[in-house]
C-alpha cells in the first residue's frame, strides 16, 4: 500500500475528488509524523477516506482510532485520554448517523453524555 506524508508530499484537498496526490485521487496511507513517532494514519480510497484512522500521543499512546466507509465515519470511535484510559466511546450506523456515546474520566469512571455546545 502506497504511505504519504502529510507534509512531505505534494497533497492536496479537493471539493470533487477528495484528497489528491500527484493530480490523482489518493489511494493508500496519509501519516503525520513527528521526528520518528507516529502522530496520525488515515487511509484513503479514490480520494476519500476509506479504511482505519489512527492517532497517537506524542509519547506514543494510542489517543484515537475508527473506521471510515466512502467518507464517513462507520462501527465504533473510539478516543483515549493521555493517560491511556478510555474517553470516548461512539458507534455509527453504516450510514454514519451516531447511535450511540459513552464518556469516561481519566479515572475510568462514566460521564454524563453532553452534547458539544451544552452547558455543564
Amino acid at each position: 500500500m502506497k504511505r504519504i506524508d502529510v507534509y512531505s508530499d505534494s497533497v492536496e484537498r479537493d471539493d470533487t475528488l477528495g484528497l489528491v496526490h500527484d493530480g490523482e485521487p489518493f489511494t493508500g496511507e496519509l501519516v503525520d509524523a513527528w521526528g520518528d513517532t507516529l502522530l496520525s494514519l488515515v487511509t484513503y480510497h479514490n480520494g476519500r477516506r476509506h479504511g482505519p484512522v489512527k492517532e497517537w500521543y506524542e509519547d506514543g499512546t494510542l489517543k484515537s482510532e475508527g473506521t471510515n466507509q466512502n467518507g464517513i465515519a462507520v462501527g465504533t470511535l473510539r478516543e483515549w485520554h493521555n493517560n491511556g484510559a478510555l474517553a470516548v466511546e461512539k458507534l455509527f450506523n453504516d450510514r454514519g448517523e451516531l447511535v450511540s456515546e459513552k464518556h469516561w474520566d481519566e479515572d475510568g469512571a462514566p460521564e454524563p453524555y453532553r452534547p458539544t455546545g451544552m452547558p455543564e
